[in-house]
């Protein structure tokens, strides 16, 4: 017969195990759950706007706007660079191309246009260069095949100025354009920009 401290230790042990098993599982498990920039390019990439109806194409844009905001911050940030969505705008028409874009730009975005342009010209002119530099090291980052936004298209913005342009611009040219708007927000959005506009 077992003494019953031999019992209980032996009850403790089993229980610390389990425990540990249990811990690790569902570590794993919250692991394979989590949301990554990779799941939600194959997510969309397994999505034929084509062969859908409306209402199912606003269904496919409402889920993918919620697993854009489960991102990671910084796995967000990658995501409305690269806009692994964009395949779905040639299948689009132009009011939902509009929905779409809206619905991946940041949730602030009509509120830091007009803040940036109330900014110097020459801040303004600083921030532009500083976010194309950062685009370009973030497109090498990710070796993504998106283009960077051509000089042209950067002078155009900055003489229109960016709530012109973004007010006027087409649908595809702002999604064109919509790296470039999120790396601005970021830069304003953690204090950089304000910062440069100190140091400077």
């Amino acid at each position: 017969m077992i003494p019953s401290h031999q019992k209980a230790f032996a009850q403790a042990a089993v229980l610390l195990v389990a425990g540990w098993v249990l811990a690790i599982g569902g570590y794993q498990l919250a692991g394979h759950s989590r949301l990554t920039l990779e799941k939600l390019r194959r997510q969309v990439a397994a999505v034929d706007m084509t062969h859908l109806s409306s209402d199912e194409r606003y269904a496919a844009m409402d889920a993918l706007t919620q697993r854009l905001n489960q991102l990671p911050p910084d796995e967000q940030h990658l995501a409305r660079i690269e806009q692994p969505w964009s395949r779905w705008l040639p299948a689009l028409p132009a009011h939902q191309r509009d929905d779409l874009i809206d619905a991946t730009m940041p949730a602030d975005i009509q509120s830091m246009l007009p803040a940036f342009e109330f900014l110097p010209d020459d801040i303004q002119n600083r921030a532009l260069d500083e976010s194309v530099k950062r685009l370009r090291a973030d497109l090498a980052k990710m070796s993504a095949n998106t283009n960077v936004i051509p000089d042209a298209l950067v002078e155009q913005i900055r003489s229109a100025g960016l709530q012109t342009y973004f007010d006027n611009a087409t649908s595809l040219n702002r999604a064109q354009v919509a790296p470039l708007f999120e790396e601005l927000h970021q830069m304003m959005e953690s204090g950089d920009l304000f910062r440069r506009q100190f140091r400077h």
